[in-house]
């Protein structure tokens, strides 16, 4: 089961991660995002989250 800021689609609680790890360990934020992005496939193929909710968590989630 999913369970998380995923589901939740909590844009917030992703930005706060996103925003930790930059400063604590750079070097994990593209297995962070990999995962995350797979996580929100999950749950919007579940039916857990819409497109809708997923959009801003995908815009947040992109390279940059």
């Amino acid at each position: 089961a999913l369970t998380g800021p995923y589901v939740r689609g909590d844009v917030g609680t992703v930005r706060d991660h996103l925003a930790a790890l930059s400063r604590l360990a750079p070097g994990a934020l593209e297995m962070y995002r990999a995962t995350a992005r797979r996580e929100l496939d999950i749950a919007v193929r579940r039916g857990e989250l819409d497109e809708e909710g997923a959009a801003p968590l995908r815009h947040l989630l992109e390279d940059r």
